[in-house]
């Protein structure tokens, strides 16, 4: 699936190896994709996406349809594949083997409340960086001029932009340069904290997952973080599950006649698109 266009395959549902391909559609337009599922798709149908940007909100899109369509974990189904030739059409009946193949990871679908905590949680954490680059970028055009702010110089305020701009003979090319990047950065930091008051606007609006502020080293962002990647927390069977999918369980090395297990650092957390 791309955002203009996309490709299609129908296989058999049969074993990987005698699954035979009964078409494959190449440079269709995404805008019309409700119209091509009523022409060319049938009841009983599954549907296989790789997970991509916009494979939930395609997904969505079918379900609403009244179709049954599964995402498989990208990493997972990209070591499957074959390399010989690499474009849409080849990789859409590579993708149904892949699920015929019972190999593929299928990725658990977040409702459509989890997918905007996580919009606004990636926003937030975009935000931060944009913050940090722009604040490493007023400092190395200071440095460039020999020019250092008092300790205790806060780039966010006004008087940050007054003590550079009184730091220095600059010109007025030079001026103009430095007052941008400082609105710049104004302007970042003041949508990061519009971001982080609607994050913890959307906490106090559940009482049962504000409750996590209570464990040492968890405040409101971490909180709502949780929440956005986790999800439904009841999907998950036991309580080790959730553990592993965040990365906090320590991963296990034992191989032949080893005595004990070694322990090694923690898991790496599993992505926001991936399955427990």
């Amino acid at each position: 699936m791309h955002p203009d266009v996309f490709a299609a395959a129908a296989l058999q549902n049969a074993p990987t190896a005698t699954a035979k391909t009964l078409w494959v559609q190449d440079r269709l337009h995404t805008a019309r994709l409700e119209d091509w599922a009523r022409k060319h798709l049938r009841s009983g149908d599954v549907l296989v996406l790789e997970a991509s940007g916009n494979s939930f909100e395609v997904a969505s899109r079918f379900h609403a349809m009244g179709h049954t369509c599964l995402v498989l974990e990208s990493a997972q189904a990209a070591k499957i594949k074959e390399n010989f030739c690499n474009d849409d059409r080849h990789s859409a009946v590579k993708l149904a083997r892949v699920y015929l193949s019972g190999l593929g990871k299928i990725v658990w679908q977040p409702d459509e409340q989890t997918r905007r905590m996580r919009e606004v949680f990636f926003a937030h954490r975009a935000a931060v960086k944009d913050c940090t680059r722009l604040r490493n970028r007023i400092r190395t055009y200071l440095n460039e001029h020999c020019v250092h702010l008092p300790k205790g110089t806060r780039l966010t305020q006004k008087q940050g932009l007054q003590r550079a701009l009184a730091a220095h003979p600059w010109s007025t090319l030079q001026i103009d340069l430095i007052t941008d990047t400082f609105e710049q950065l104004w302007s970042t930091e003041a949508r990061r904290k519009r971001l982080e008051r609607l994050m913890v606007s959307q906490l106090l609006e559940r009482p049962e997952r504000a409750r996590l502020w209570r464990l040492m080293g968890v405040r409101h962002i971490v909180a709502f973080g949780l929440m956005a990647v986790i999800g439904d927390i009841h999907r998950f069977p036991t309580a080790k599950k959730p553990v592993g999918y965040i990365g906090l369980s320590p991963r296990k090395d034992q191989s032949g006649t080893t005595p004990r297990a070694k322990r090694k650092a923690l898991a790496k957390p599993a992505a926001a698109t991936c399955a427990p």
